[in-house]
């Protein structure tokens, strides 16, 4: 049991930081990817998005937002067509 105490305490820690890298994010602040795409660069939707969507289904562990924005981004990965 104290194992999955530990991995509850790493998980709020996890969260909690995460809420706050968010809350001071600036209201313009864009991602790097959204940048490239904005730009007509290629993206990095395999390493970032397919990776993510892999490794979830390699864990058994759903993915639907990264599915759906990997699923749309894919189409440009390669820069503007």
């Amino acid at each position: 049991m104290q194992s999955k105490a530990k991995a509850e305490a790493v998980y709020d820690a996890a969260v909690a930081q995460l809420e706050s890298y968010i809350g001071s994010l600036q209201p313009d602040t864009r991602s790097s990817l959204l940048i490239d795409l904005q730009q007509g660069k290629k993206i990095e939707v395999e390493g970032l998005l397919g990776f993510a969507v892999r490794l979830g289904e390699k864990h058994g562990v759903e993915t639907p937002i990264m599915k759906a924005l990997y699923s749309v981004l894919k189409h440009w990965a390669d820069g503007p067509r």
